[in-house]
């Protein structure tokens, strides 16, 4: 993690790699090295690090960040989806994850909300 704050992220992307190899049942070290990709302007390869941490465990982080790289890439519709799922997992700390969600919304033509619904 240091690695990516210093953005030495050639070092932090083969530093979680390794960690994905000895063991990769582990969705935080996917969802970090996903956060690499998607500085390094990997998109897809964030997206794929993403699904497969949200495949080893529901997280509304993982969500959340899942939700931003498809807002990146202007997928409105995956973005909504993905920060209603967040929505639905991260309880009281949820302020800045309507605010995304309401802006792809907005997007696509839809209502702005501010419940999580």
């Amino acid at each position: 993690m240091l690695d990516i704050q210093d953005e030495e992220l050639d070092r932090a992307y083969e530093s979680f790699t390794k960690a994905i190899e000895a063991d990769p049942s582990l969705a935080d070290t996917w969802a970090n090295r996903a956060t690499v990709l998607f500085k390094r302007g990997d998109l897809d390869g964030a997206i794929a690090d993403l699904t497969h941490a949200l495949r080893l465990r529901e997280d509304a982080n993982a969500f959340y960040n899942r939700g931003r790289v498809f807002e990146a890439q202007r997928k409105w519709t995956q973005a909504i989806q993905d920060y209603s799922r967040a929505l639905d997992l991260a309880g009281e700390e949820a302020g800045h994850i309507l605010y995304h969600r309401d802006l792809c919304r907005q997007s696509v033509g839809q209502p702005s909300r501010s419940s999580a619904d």
